[in-house]
């Protein structure tokens, strides 16, 4: 979905806090994961988790101006982990 000249309406603020509320609950699965497996096996599956974190952006992107720039700043740094 696309707001123009809508920014301050209050579905612009709720889009927003949704996609928020998306890349909150996304970070605190990872890390739950992460923190979860055993030490020796934390890089892999930081990397499993930082893929699937990318995917689901791919398949399901944010609605809005500041939840995409916030996915794609996310998915830059991930993916610059690895390069």
């Amino acid at each position: 979905m696309n707001y123009p000249n809508q920014r301050y309406s209050l579905e612009y603020i709720q889009a927003v806090e949704q996609d928020l509320q998306k890349y909150i609950s996304k970070i605190f699965l990872s890390n739950v994961i992460i923190n979860s497996v055993h030490p020796m096996k934390r890089r892999q599956a930081e990397a499993i988790c930082d893929g699937v974190s990318g995917a689901l952006d791919l398949i399901n992107p944010p609605k809005t101006l500041e939840g995409q720039a916030l996915a794609f700043g996310t998915n830059a740094y991930n993916l610059s982990k690895y390069l």
